[in-house]
């Protein structure tokens, strides 16, 4: 599966392992990643997600990898020659090509959807979600409202908690209906 990264007026693209942990990740796309350490992009996750894949303590640059402690996201731009302290980081995908180009100061906007709905099974319970989610209509109002948060959003730390904090409530929502009998 591919996601995008996108920054500025830029879009880089990395391609995910199949493993639990990676579509597990999915799930909690999109998302919004801030620079660390001048090597990585990561992101906070609301939740963690799953840890099954292998774990290693060494990374290569355009590697995007789960750190389970955090929990957090993070995608390497650069290599600082550090190792990964315990317990490791699990590689959850990688990007294509042109990963220089996520050295730059601020955030960056990962997304899925555009990139699931050409591969979706027919039968998937998921069809309409990612159908809904992929429309130029979805697209539109997503750019109308990331303008808006931009000019009249406040606090970046609490935009991002209320985000976190919907994302939950939705994926609630989904596990109480799944759950229902």
């Amino acid at each position: 599966m591919k996601i995008n990264l996108k920054f500025q007026d830029k879009t880089v693209t990395a391609t995910l392992i199949d493993n639990e942990t990676s579509r597990d990740f999915v799930s909690l796309l999109p998302l919004t990643m801030n620079d660390l350490f001048r090597r990585e992009k990561f992101a906070h996750l609301p939740r963690a997600i799953s840890e099954g894949g292998k774990r290693t303590h060494t990374y290569e640059v355009g590697d995007l990898i789960y750190w389970s402690p955090g929990p957090d996201l993070a995608v390497f731009y650069r290599h600082d020659g550090q190792r990964i302290p315990n317990p490791g980081i699990i590689v959850i995908g990688k990007v294509d090509a042109g990963v220089d180009a996520l050295d730059v100061p601020g955030a960056v906007k990962v997304k899925v959807g555009q990139e699931l709905a050409p591969k979706l099974d027919p039968e998937s319970p998921y069809r309409e979600w990612v159908g809904t989610y992929a429309s130029a209509e979805m697209a539109a109002l997503v750019s109308r409202l990331e303008a808006l948060l931009d000019r009249y959003g406040g606090d970046p730390d609490r935009l991002a908690w209320l985000y976190r904090r919907a994302m939950e409530l939705e994926l609630a929502f989904f596990q109480a209906a799944w759950g229902a009998t």
